[in-house]
């Protein structure tokens, strides 16, 4: 994969990671704190969850595309704000690549490596799979921690709970009512494979598309 990079602050300062964006945000001017834009929390939310569903069902076109039976689902393993680059190399506005695929595996391997466990060395307590692997942090919920750190502008190193709750009392003050409604459901999303991260989705690239033509969406250069 080619090395990601993104212009911000107009053209002043070169970011690779979403780490490099939190670090930029997170620093005091003279003006005071920036703000990350919401339009750009908007981008992440949509690149991370395309990469998610090419990754899990081989879906490329939202819209048209159903889960491909023949796909070899692939877990990523690391959705964190480290792993996810910005791009300028196909729109003036940064455009999402999720990368560092070093501990990702297809989703056959991991139930080939169980099978060949005895019974016995099986993660004590559990007797298959899926009711082992439902104890970890789905890859949506690894989104929403995501989510969480940049709608608060968590700088990196900060101490944030990983999958943190998306609502409640803790919005920081100036979050768009409507992304606090899209985002909602990625609570909810606890198993990996999960046919309804598809339609999610689907649910947040309509959501944005209808609020770039009413107006209310505009990206301009970070």
């Amino acid at each position: 994969m080619k090395i990601c990079a993104a212009q911000i602050d107009g053209g002043t300062h070169t970011v690779h990671v979403l780490n490099d964006v939190l670090n930029f945000y997170g620093l005091q001017t003279p003006q005071g704190a920036r703000t990350l834009p919401v339009e750009f929390l908007w981008e992440v939310l949509e690149g991370t969850l395309r990469a998610l569903c090419f990754l899990h069902f081989g879906v490329q076109d939202m819209m048209l595309d159903e889960p491909n039976p023949n796909w070899e689902p692939v877990i990523h393993e690391d959705v964190h704000s480290e792993n996810v680059f910005l791009d300028t190399g196909v729109s003036n506005y940064p455009r999402i690549r999720l990368g560092d695929f070093g501990i990702s595996r297809a989703r056959a391997e991991i139930r080939e490596e169980w099978e060949m466990l005895p019974g016995e060395d099986f993660p004590e307590g559990y007797d298959s799979l899926d009711e082992w692997e439902a104890t970890f942090t789905s890859e949506a919920e690894d989104l929403a921690g995501m989510m969480y750190q940049l709608c608060h502008q968590h700088p990196v190193g900060d101490e944030w709970e990983n999958g943190e709750k998306l609502g409640g009392e803790t919005w920081r003050e100036g979050l768009s009512e409507d992304l606090r409604r899209v985002l909602q459901p990625l609570n909810e999303l606890k198993k990996d494979l999960d046919p309804r991260l598809l339609e999610y989705t689907r649910h947040v690239v309509n959501t944005k598309a209808e609020l770039i033509l009413a107006g209310k969406l505009t990206f301009e250069v970070l």
